[in-house]
């Protein structure tokens, strides 16, 4: 039985298609995180296909550009660093104790073109859009860092910028 329960568990916490953290993984994974792990980044992707891609190439295409994406995630972080697909095309991903805000933009901006790059390669037109939430102590909380990276993120969208950073106020 306990070796049944531990791959539900990977198959709860892991999604099939990336091998990366589910949104229940991720709220686990951020559920441990401790106070000697900030400052702490947490940035929020969204890779957006051109519809002509799907209607073109079809399903698999977009599922391989999740793998690549991902991929791509995993070669630009750091081991005990937090990776997560949250949605068909949105990952999160946290660096744990990350000085400040100029690195985790730079990353982002480094991650959307590296992807931009590969998708001109294989002649796809497809985006990359980051929000960026710099996590201090004191104003930590996970469903407010995520709530907050994704307002990030809208407004990367909204402004046509790649990148943009979450500010309060």
């Amino acid at each position: 039985p306990r070796r049944r329960d531990s791959s539900l568990n990977n198959i709860a916490y892991k999604d099939f298609l990336s091998g990366l953290l589910t949104q229940r993984g991720l709220q686990l994974a951020m559920s441990t995180v401790r106070s000697d792990d900030l400052p702490l980044s947490l940035l929020m992707f969204d890779i957006d296909p051109d519809k002509k891609i799907e209607e073109a190439y079809g399903q698999p295409t977009i599922e391989r550009m999740v793998r690549i994406f991902s991929d791509l995630l995993s070669c630009h972080t750091r081991h005990g660093d937090i990776l997560c697909r949250y949605d068909v095309t949105k990952f999160v991903v946290i660096f744990l104790k990350s000085g400040n805000e100029d690195d985790a933009i730079k990353k982002a901006h480094y991650i959307c073109t590296a992807f931009r790059e590969f998708c001109g390669e294989e002649s796809w037109n497809a985006d990359c859009r980051a929000g960026v939430v710099m996590c201090n102590p004191g104003d930590c909380v996970a469903n407010h860092t995520i709530d907050r990276a994704k307002h990030a993120l809208e407004q990367a969208a909204k402004s046509g910028r790649d990148v943009y950073l979450y500010s309060p106020g």
